[in-house]
């Protein structure tokens, strides 16, 4: 049986920057109209106002998302994931996830 290897932990400390990726299951769409980035970018100013981080930019793409942001404390990432940057958009029967 070959090493099972983890990812480093990620190191927390205020004013830390992070490049944040999401992508959607097998690399499928995530957004399919403009309202889909609209909506994303709600997100986006929620999470702000809510953890009190700096974006410093993001670019949506089709099938995935990328963020760079500077924590305003050193808890913020304490928080799952899912709490800054998920959403589901659901299109017909499918549903991806970021």
């Amino acid at each position: 049986m070959g090493k099972v290897m983890s990812r480093p932990l990620r190191i927390k400390y205020e004013g830390a920057v992070y490049h944040i990726t999401a992508r959607g299951n097998e690399r499928k769409r995530i957004f399919f109209a403009t309202s889909d980035y609209t909506k994303f970018k709600e997100y986006l100013r929620e999470a702000q106002d809510r953890y009190g981080y700096l974006l410093h930019c993001y670019m949506l793409m089709l099938n995935h998302s990328k963020c760079q942001g500077k924590t305003a404390r050193a808890e913020l990432y304490k928080r799952k994931g899912s709490d800054l940057l998920l959403t589901h958009l659901k299109k017909g029967d499918s549903i991806d996830t970021i």
